[in-house]
Formats: structure tokens, C-alpha cells, sequence
């Protein structure tokens, strides 16, 4: 039989697919499970996968990442890049401006539009004032614990003095640095943030008493976004794959615009998660333009990153308004429970939404913190309603020094909870699609502007700053906040 298998090579990857997409989704609720054994479960099985496929197909690859590609792909860019050809400069032009805003000019030397100059600005302004502040409940879909408090705490926030005063000032860093600006401003705060955590942890330790928490509480700057571990599966899946062809075919329609052939073309991939788009110009001849030609190769990706936010940013305001409140229940859940105290022993699971606490109904975070408090006392007894079933458990001391008594829960409150129901979860799915869509394609637009070496942000930086101490500097320092950012999920594991 010939390599690749033929048909039945076809099925068998099909097969795997739907294998690996059922092995994560079974990770993923798995509330028996700690974090760390969904993530190693969901690892291993795309490893096992992406062998697998790369064997029937005979595709190049290890530990279960592997490329596919295709001729197709570059005919089709060859086709865009011959229409609309002021449309494609102008496209990668005011992504430029997107990323560094009023800086723009100097930086390109004034040598572009001022009607796309003003219009770069202006676009900022809006994304600022409108998409960023809409942007909370897609941020609730990604399951990581600290970020959907913050969330929480930010959507009931808004409106306040406090809040629109930091609004203004978003707005007016991001008109006169751009986006890359802000994104590197909001990694070295949190950073600071972090780095005061870690300082209070050590302190503790230095106490005798450790207090991880100092660090697990704050939320890391850099987070793995993997299909039906950290976000939705399908829903993201769809978003992955879609965000990351457009961004690299724009870069592949900017090279064919200025005359550069592309040598490859396709999609990197990790069992069946999209971990990454390529297209390959020709970097000879692209590094023999003259800068602001560059530049506008480096931007396409993230303009129209850029484009398709704005474009998913009306069904996703649509959906959420109309759909989601069809097919979700928002809720105190809980989020993890302390080994060896009654909730752990008695079998409360992860997951589980709280219904009421003592006999008092459950509704918001605020119920839910005064009824607990109101029980809490030596050996009083808490009856714990959960929608997986009811529980009798007994307050314990909180160490051997406390005066806290409890019964072993860490809760968090959702907005946003799919209902149980086929339907239910397929509406919530189209939701969540329609959220991806637009929150990914802004954050790896804006993410990319970062000057660090394999983003589009350190090509430009490094095209139009001629002092390479400059650049290299400024990636150290982003690079130090991006390392401080991941403190806090290996302190969970610890």
C-alpha cells in the first residue's frame, strides 16, 4: 500500500480528530481531575494524535506537531494581491498607525497618508472607548480563576468615576503610543504587580508561614490558550484557525503587492489544535526593500486582525445580548476544594454551581460571602446545596493557628454559564464562537505590535530604529515582564 494510505488514510484522520477533540473535551470535564492532570491528559493525547496523523499522511512533524500545506493557498494570495492594490497598502498602513500611534509619524519619518494618519488615530480612540470595555464577558469564557474575578469585579465597576478616569487614560496613552505602547505598559504593571506578590511570599516564608497565595491571586500576564482546556473547544478551535490564516495570508498578499515570491505556505498544528499559521516570502529579496515597504509587510497581519475584530465585534454584540441570556445561568461556582477539610472529604466537586448555603439562596458572590460568614464558627454545621447534589459538612479550624473556621471551598462567581441542555450548549457555543472571533483576532493583533524576536513588533522596531541597543533593550525589559507574567500559574501547580 502507498504512503499516505488513500482513502482509508483520509478516514483515519478523520477518525483521530474526532478522537482527540472527544479526548479533551473529556479533560476538560473531568471535575475528579486537578488542573494539572486535564493539562496532561489533554497534552499526551495530542501528542498520541499528531504522531499518529503524521504517520498515516506522511507529514512532517515531532512530538505531535506537524505542517500541513498546499500550492492552492498561494494562488489564491496570488490573486488578492493583483485587486485593490491601494486598498492593501492602506490596509497595512493604518495598522501601523494602530501600533504606535501619534509615534507613527516620527518613527516612520512622515513618510505616509495623513488622511490614514488621522484616520489610524481616530480608529484607537473608538477601539478604546468601545471595543476594549465590551470585551469583559468574552474575557469571562477563558477559564482562568484570577482573571474572571478581576473580570467580575471590572463589569460591575464600569460606569464608576474610577473606572472612567482610567479609561481616559487608556485612551489617551494608547492615541500617542499606539497599542504596542500599551500593551507593553500593561505587561510591565502587572509585572510590578506580581513582582509584589512574590516579594510578600517570600516574606512569609521568611515568617514561617508561606503564603503562596501572595502569588496565585494575581493574574498572570501570560496564559496558554488551548481548546477545551483554558477556553471552549469548538468555539475555540474555529477562532484559532480562522485568526491565524488571515494574519499570515496578509502578509503574503503585502509581499506578492511589492513583488516578493512566496516559497510556502500552511498551518502548524498540534494534534488537532491550531498552534500556528506560516507563510513563507522570500526574506532575501524582502529585507532589499526599503523600510516603510517593511514595515507594511510586518503590519498586514495585524491589520487585518484589526479589520476582523471590528467585523465579529456586531454578532458577538448581538449574541450577547439576544442569545446569551437564552442558554446561560450566571452563578456563585465552586472553584477548588482544600484536600484533607470536610468539602474535599465529603466529595463537593469542582465545577459545581452553588445553589444555597444553610437553606439561603445563592445569586451573586455577595449572598454567597454573608451567609458564609454568618456560619462561620467552631463546628457549626453548613448544609451546601450545589446543582451535583447536597452536602452536610462540619467547620474546621483553617490551620493550627487560625481563628478562621471553614469548610474547605475556594468560590468564584460567573456571568456567563452555559445551561445544560443540547440546545442550550449549541446556542452558547455560537456565542462563543462569535466572542473568539472578535476577542482573539484584537488580542493577537495588539500582541503582535511587542518588540520581542518572532513578532511582528520587533520586525518593525528593528526596520525603522537604526540603534539595535534600542530595540534589543526594550525587548529585554518586555521579556523580563513577560517572565514575572507566568509566576502565578507555576505557583499553582506548586
Amino acid at each position: 500500500m502507498k504512503k499516505g494510505y488513500g482513502v482509508y488514510g483520509d478516514v483515519g484522520v478523520a477518525t483521530l480528530i474526532v478522537l482527540g477533540i472527544a479526548m479533551v473535551y473529556i479533560s476538560y470535564i473531568s471535575a475528579q481531575l486537578t488542573a494539572l492532570y486535564q493539562f496532561g491528559l489533554a497534552i499526551i493525547s495530542m501528542v498520541a494524535i499528531g504522531i499518529a496523523i503524521t504517520r498515516i499522511k506522511s507529514l512532517n512533524g515531532a512530538f505531535g506537531a506537524y505542517m500541513i500545506g498546499g500550492r492552492s493557498g498561494i494562488k489564491f494570495i496570488d490573486r488578492l494581491s493583483r485587486r485593490h492594490r491601494r486598498f492593501w497598502n492602506a490596509m497595512a498602513m493604518w495598522g501601523l498607525v494602530l501600533g504606535f500611534g501619534l509615534l507613527t509619524y516620527p518613527l516612520l519619518k512622515g513618510r505616509l497618508d495623513k488622511r490614514i494618519y488621522l484616520f489610524g488615530i481616530f480608529s484607537i480612540i473608538v477601539f478604546v472607548a468601545v471595543l476594549l470595555p465590551n470585551m469583559l464577558p468574552a474575557l469571562q469564557l477563558i477559564q482562568l480563576p484570577q482573571l474572571q474575578n478581576v473580570v467580575s469585579s471590572a463589569s460591575a465597576a464600569q460606569g464608576t468615576p474610577a473606572v472612567m478616569g482610567a479609561e481616559i487614560i487608556e485612551t489617551a496613552v494608547s492615541a500617542v503610543l499606539g497599542f504596542s505602547g500599551y500593551v507593553i505598559i500593561a505587561i510591565l504593571s502587572n509585572a510590578v504587580y506580581i513582582g509584589s506578590g512574590i516579594a510578600a511570599f517570600m516574606l512569609s516564608v521568611a515568617q514561617g508561614a508561606p503564603q503562596i497565595s501572595h502569588v496565585t491571586q494575581q493574574v498572570p500576564s501570560v496564559a496558554p490558550l488551548l481548546p477545551g482546556i483554558d477556553i471552549p473547544l469548538i468555539p475555540g478551535i474555529i477562532a484559532l484557525a480562522f485568526l491565524l490564516v488571515v494574519h499570515e495570508f496578509s502578509h503574503g498578499v503585502l509581499s506578492r503587492v511589492y513583488g516578493i515570491k512566496i516559497k510556502s505556505i500552511g498551518m502548524l498544528l498540534f494534534g488537532v489544535i491550531p498552534m500556528g499559521a506560516y507563510v513563507e516570502p522570500d526574506e532575501k529579496k524582502v529585507n532589499k526593500l526599503d523600510s516603510l515597504k517593511q514595515s507594511k509587510i510586518f503590519a498586514a497581519g495585524v491589520s487585518a486582525n484589526f479589520i476582523f475584530a471590528v467585523i465579529f465585534f456586531i454578532p458577538f454584540m448581538l449574541s450577547l445580548m439576544y442569545l446569551l441570556p437564552l442558554v446561560s445561568t450566571p452563578g456563585v461556582y465552586i472553584n477548588n476544594t482544600l484536600n484533607g477539610y470536610p468539602a474535599a472529604i465529603s466529595g463537593v466537586q469542582p465545577g459545581s454551581r452553588i445553589i444555597s448555603w444553610n437553606g439561603h439562596n445563592v445569586t451573586n458572590i455577595t449572598a454567597f460571602e454573608d451567609f458564609a460568614i454568618a456560619s462561620e464558627r467552631p463546628n457549626a454545621t453548613v448544609v451546601l446545596g450545589t446543582d451535583k447534589g447536597n452536602y452536610t459538612l462540619k467547620e474546621v479550624q483553617y490551620g493550627s493557628n487560625s481563628s478562621k473556621w471553614i469548610v474547605g471551598i475556594s468560590v468564584i462567581y460567573k456571568q456567563i454559564a452555559p445551561k445544560s441542555g443540547f440546545l442550550d450548549q449549541l446556542g452558547f457555543n455560537l456565542y462563543a464562537t462569535m466572542a473568539f472571533l472578535f476577542m482573539l483576532n484584537f488580542l493577537v493583533a495588539v500582541v503582535n505590535y511587542l518588540p520581542i524576536p518572532g513578532f511582528d513588533g520587533w520586525r518593525i522596531y528593528k526596520a525603522n530604529i537604526k540603534n539595535g541597543r534600542i530595540v534589543t533593550a526594550l525587548s529585554l525589559i518586555v521579556i523580563v515582564g513577560l517572565l514575572l507574567g507566568v509566576a502565578p500559574l507555576v505557583a499553582n501547580y506548586l
